[in-house]
């Protein structure tokens, strides 16, 4: 599949435009990918004025799995690290990109404001050590950011205890989406995997999902969806068929 031009939602990138962060990378081979974040994430900007921000605390993150989420809280993972974030609180999490092309994905989490997503606060964490890469945190997201960094903890990913689909059934807190006629499930942030959506050129919309090896894309044709594993790992093989399996066409197999 020829994936020249992707906008990527889901990613986080720190530093950018008052419209979004747009980063461009040459991942392998001929493609050149154009990912752009939503505005409800992070941009990296601290403010269109001038306001204070807090020095940067010292993260000191357990070496162990970390504590399970309780009610009103969800877990996140990427990599090696994971975080509780409380539900509603605006906080996101997720892979992301700095000084890009040529550095792996880290561990970003951030807070925007509602009203103008160019007042943001964004802390940078290298995805295998948890150490703070970069930040830019606005006083006033201090103290929410702070007990988020507070639950932080290094561990290596076990695919044989992560959730779906990595194992058992999916879950039924899991949500179905649609688009372009198909109906897909979204993995639970507690599974390190990722998706988003793009622009192919040729080849028009299609959807991804990845973890920081392995990514698999669904091109929308015509004549029916294309499915592209080309990019999966061995070992994730398993975890991505799961996922695609569970993916049906709208008013044939599925009501959407």
């Amino acid at each position: 599949m020829n994936r020249p031009l992707i906008a990527l939602a889901g990613l986080i990138v720190a530093g950018g435009t008052a419209g979004g962060a747009f980063l461009i990378a040459s991942p392998g081979g001929e493609e050149e990918v154009l990912q752009q974040v939503e505005t409800a994430t992070p941009s990296g900007e601290a403010s269109v004025t001038p306001t204070p921000m807090s020095p940067s605390p010292t993260v000191s993150p357990s070496l162990a799995p970390g504590r399970t989420p309780g009610p009103g809280e969800t877990l996140y993972r990427w990599v090696n690290l994971e975080v509780i974030i409380p539900d509603g609180s605006g906080i996101s999490a997720g892979p992301g990109a700095v000084d890009y092309p040529g550095k792996r994905l880290h561990f970003l989490i951030g807070k925007v404001d509602p009203e103008d997503s160019r007042i943001s606060s964004t802390v940078v964490l290298d995805s295998e050590t948890g150490a703070i890469v970069e930040e830019q945190v606005l006083d006033q997201h201090r103290e929410e950011i702070d007990r988020v960094l507070a639950t932080l903890s290094v561990s290596r990913f076990d695919r044989t205890t992560a959730p779906w689909p990595y194992n058992d059934e999916p879950t039924p807190d899991l949500v179905r989406q649609t688009d372009g006629g198909l109906s897909y499930i979204k993995p639970s942030p507690a599974s390190g995997l990722y998706m988003g959506f793009g622009l192919a050129d040729p080849g028009g919309y299609f959807i991804d999902i990845r973890n920081e090896r392995s990514t698999a894309f669904i091109q929308f044709r015509p004549e029916g969806p294309v499915f592209d594993t080309s990019s999966v790992h061995e070992e994730d093989k398993p975890a991505f068929d799961r996922w695609l399996a569970a993916i049906k066409r709208c008013g044939t197999e599925i009501e959407c």
